[in-house]
């Protein structure tokens, strides 16, 4: 017995050294995720960085960066490889900025939709530029990352599962609103971070400078307190 057990000692770490070796070359072999416009309502618009329109369809595959814009009637639905689920809501624009993941393959007769925890290691960044984001997100793997940015600097942290960010520029004034219908989402506001626990909402308040240029600066004033959401900022 004690012969069997020394011989079996380098076999496990040999085995644990590959395990590691294989999880941290996967890791490294992240590649663009696919982002499935699932259902569109209305007219909604992808807009490139030159300013170019093309109207967006059930099925449509969303280039890393596209912008989707939403009029008043109008919204679509985008379904990340990653699981999640976002609904880019009326009267907004919101960029895909980034989506990276792990390849996988998902078992048979098993659907994304269906799945309760992430399938593989993901980054991930939306941009609101303004308007309403409401998003659903399977439970993250832990070394994975979604990140809701806002122009006013404020982005909200997600591990899950239900979330809705609110952009609402007047003027010289922009408001951001992060709520948490259900999960684990994190306020990050001038490098402070701040939970924001389930059935609460924080409202984040800025200045809004344009200078002669055109160049657009934002200044925080305020960061709310948690306070539960009402059935508007959920929805």
């Amino acid at each position: 017995m004690h012969i069997m057990k020394n011989s079996l000692l380098p076999a496990a770490f040999c085995t644990a050294a590959l395990l590691f070796s294989s999880l941290m070359s996967t890791a490294a072999e992240m590649l663009p995720g696919k982002m499935t416009v699932q259902a569109v309502q209305g007219s909604v618009l992808i807009v490139d960085a030159d300013g170019n329109e093309t109207l967006v369809k059930k099925g449509d595959q969303l280039a890393q960066g596209a912008n989707v814009v939403t009029g008043k009637n109008s919204k679509a639905v985008v379904l990340l490889s990653s699981g999640t689920s976002v609904v880019v809501n009326p009267d907004s624009d919101v960029e895909f900025t980034k989506f990276m993941q792990v390849p996988y393959e998902l078992p048979a007769g098993v659907q994304l939709t269906e799945l309760k925890k992430a399938p593989s290691i993901s980054e991930t960044l939306i941009t609101v530029n303004e308007g309403t984001l409401a998003g659903r997100t399977a439970k993250l793997h832990e070394d994975s990352s979604l990140r809701i940015k806002t122009p006013s600097g404020t982005d909200a942290v997600i591990k899950g599962t239900d979330y809705v960010v609110t952009v609402v520029i007047r003027g010289g004034e922009a408001f951001t609103t992060i709520t948490n219908a259900t999960g684990d989402v994190v306020a990050v506001s001038q490098g402070n971070a701040l939970s924001v626990p389930p059935g609460q909402t924080v409202t984040v308040e800025a200045t809004r400078t344009v200078s002669a240029s055109g160049e657009v600066t934002y200044t925080i004033t305020q960061v709310s307190e948690p306070r539960p959401a009402t059935g508007q900022e959920i929805a």
